[in-house]
């Protein structure tokens, strides 16, 4: 019984790295041609599904405000570039499963997939903004968002073997979304950090930040993508703001900037080593200790694994931008300044640091990169040449 699991996992593996490979092949086409020239607009939930329904103070629930804001937005981006196809998941009161929402970007060979939400919590004093994009490791603070927002799965037809692949308890499922991830996440973090730059500057918004969470309606999608909670509706100060008008026409105003500035980057930065920026993050930091050890083993490859702190067109003040950590090294890399801290020999050595970065505050959105002879390489391309 042992040997027949074993060879059983062996498949799954084999076929999780398989599937892998026309995940990432499209994701080096994507790169290739820069331009934006679709945009998938998702207004989460739908008919038999409400979505949270606040304080109970008004007859608009989640998924009309998410929609208003979907719409408006379109229309935002519809009115400044009309040479861009956008598709709305859905354009009235209907219910679309999570894997058609998705489905829906993949068919339409989207460059960007935006989900658009609202949030709730079981305390009136809970506010602010938050954007997610697809990580296979989630901090435990996520966890009650990624439970309700994966929940509408339950209203779904033959769910369980719909998502059978999405088992966060799953080692393959693990390893296929950890493929997703390294393919599409750095456009997904630099467009989430436009947007919740947004949200803080521009509106005046609480930003929560840029977060990461295994978020079924983004686990199929075969583009940058994300899911943006706009705030929280049983808050009644932002339940009022979120269901006026000017409310929501700052809040799609703010996504649209967001996208605009996104697409300027998409398409101003040197895509020829595959490479993607993301801007630096918005988050208030509090002074925090942090690790600032370093392992570095034998490195006959002149290769290391760095983790990415931000990234920016401009030099920073470090000191002001990164106030918790020392040792921050600044590359410029493809005409950005990208700012890195830590030298690991191994990719494994490199995650187990980033747990301990990703804990400070603004510094969420972290990554790992490699670096070999002062160039960035693909993590697949260094831990091939590791393998040699």
């Amino acid at each position: 019984m042992g040997q027949t699991l074993s060879n059983h996992s062996k498949v799954l593996v084999y076929l999780v790295t398989c599937l892998g490979l026309f995940i990432l092949l499209p994701a080096k086409k994507a790169q290739a041609q820069s331009n934006v020239s679709c945009v998938v607009i998702d207004a989460g939930h739908g008919g038999k599904d409400p979505g949270n329904l606040g304080t109970g103070r008004y007859q608009t629930r989640e998924k009309d405000i998410a929609l208003e804001v979907a719409l408006k937005l379109g229309g935002y981006i519809k009115e400044a570039f009309p040479d861009i196809k956008v598709i709305y998941t859905r354009d009235d009161d209907n219910f679309i499963s999570l894997s058609e929402r998705a489905a829906i970007a993949n068919r339409n060979k989207a460059d960007l997939f935006i989900s658009i939400h609202c949030n709730s919590a079981g305390s009136a004093a809970a506010s602010g903004t938050e954007t997610f994009v697809m990580g296979f490791k989630y901090e435990e603070q996520n966890l009650a968002l990624t439970k309700m927002e994966n929940s509408v799965i339950y209203l779904e037809e033959d769910y369980e073997s719909k998502y059978a692949d999405l088992d966060t308890e799953n080692p393959e499922a693990d390893m296929l979304a950890e493929l997703y991830q390294s393919a599409f996440q750095d456009q997904s973090i630099s467009f989430a950090n436009y947007v919740e730059q947004q949200f803080s500057n521009r509106v005046g918004r609480n930003s929560r930040g840029v977060k990461q969470a295994v978020l079924r309606v983004l686990y199929r999608s075969t583009m940058p993508s994300v899911l943006i909670e706009l705030g929280f509706l049983t808050n009644p100060r932002e339940e009022d703001f979120l269901n006026s008008d000017l409310g929501q026409v700052y809040m799609a105003s703010a996504i649209y900037r967001a996208f605009k500035e996104w697409k300027k980057q998409r398409e101003a930065v040197d895509q020829t080593n595959g490479m993607t920026a993301s801007a630096a993050p918005v988050v208030p930091r509090e002074p925090q200790q942090a690790d600032n050890s370093k392992e570095v083993g034998p490195n006959p490859y002149d290769l290391v694994f760095k983790i990415q702190l931000l990234s920016s067109s401009r030099k920073v003040n470090v000191s002001q931008e990164i106030p918790d950590l020392t040792e921050v090294e600044e590359m410029e890399l493809s005409g950005r300044y990208k700012y890195l801290y830590g030298n690991y020999s191994t990719y494994a050595e490199a995650k187990k640091a980033l747990k301990k970065v990703r804990k400070l505050k603004g510094l969420e959105a972290s990554f790992v990169i490699a670096v070999k002879n002062k160039e960035q390489i693909s993590i697949k391309e260094a831990l091939d040449q590791q393998k040699k």
